[in-house]
């Protein structure tokens, strides 16, 4: 199934008129005005672009109202996994039926759009320009999802993005197979998949993923993600990601690293009260908070 997946995707980039490269790995690359190869970190601050700017909650919105008549908005506020979760905090939409998924099942749920923030805290040691630990993931998920519907999935997410002011032309798309890998620790890499990763001007914004379940090919899924500030920056064009992530102008006093701590002391504000202590704990070792 994920390999006619790749088939399927690789006929649809090159009926839309995308070039392609592949590399040494097996990785697709499409791409229209730019080679990927010629792409360095930061150049999209060079391309052209709209004039006036769009917050976060106007790319929201504009999203929102592309993608609404194929799925449903599912508002939450939960930030801490339940207990007996792989991580602490959620990093993405599609944890919200982790559950399930880990018992080899396929949820009975419809088409969602997830406005999430997230805290990873793998990326706090590498938080930058471009990154940071906290943020907003907009993510649609779908189950029992067929090769037609993902790839009118992706079209949709394309189309809204080109909406919000990004010319397609300067995007690259990387296509990647996932192959299982029974031993891993990691409950993705058991199972099979592919991405299509999107990136803009060396500024990658998301990923677009198709699973199956082993034992459960015949029902696959689609996980569709992207950063929020992310794309504020992409549509923007800030001189610096510290405008987007930090509070306007006072933000310039600080660095990215303090900017990412006091973001992500502002997601407590969406913790249920019986386990601020646990965060707390939690922060005093990853060093967010100090005497």
């Amino acid at each position: 199934m994920i390999q006619e997946a790749e088939i399927q995707i690789r006929k649809y980039f090159r009926v839309c008129g995308w070039s392609s490269i592949s590399d040494d790995k097996g990785n697709a690359y499409f791409y229209k005005n730019r080679h990927p190869n010629q792409i360095k970190g930061g150049d999209f601050l060079g391309y052209s672009k709209k004039k006036g700017y769009v917050s976060d909650l106007e790319v929201v919105s504009i999203l929102e109202e592309g993608l609404s008549e194929s799925y449903e908005r599912k508002n939450t506020n939960d930030i801490v996994r339940p207990d007996g979760s792989t991580t602490f905090f959620i990093t993405s939409g599609i944890q919200h039926f982790e559950n399930i998924l880990f018992n080899g099942e396929i949820p009975n749920e419809g088409p969602s759009f997830f406005v999430q923030p997230v805290i990873r805290t793998n990326y706090r040691d590498s938080v930058g320009e471009g990154r940071v630990s906290s943020f907003v993931n907009l993510s649609t998920v779908r189950f029992n999802c067929s090769l037609d519907q993902y790839i009118e999935d992706l079209d949709g997410w394309m189309d809204s993005l080109s909406k919000l002011g990004l010319y397609m032309g300067d995007f690259i798309f990387k296509l990647k197979h996932r192959k299982v890998d029974l031993e891993s620790d990691n409950f993705w890499r058991k199972n099979e998949g592919l991405g299509v990763s999107c990136s803009y001007g060396g500024l990658g914004l998301g990923d677009a993923s198709y699973h199956s379940l082993t034992g459960q090919e015949d029902k696959p899924f689609e996980d569709i993600g992207f950063g929020l500030e992310r794309i504020v920056w992409a549509r923007n064009k800030n001189p610096t990601f510290v405008e987007v992530v930090g509070v306007f102008p006072y933000a310039f006093l600080q660095n990215i690293l303090e900017i990412d701590t006091l973001r992500t002391i502002s997601f407590l504000r969406l913790f249920r009260p019986r386990r601020v202590l646990l965060w707390l704990q939690v922060s005093w070792t990853l060093g967010l908070l100090s005497s």
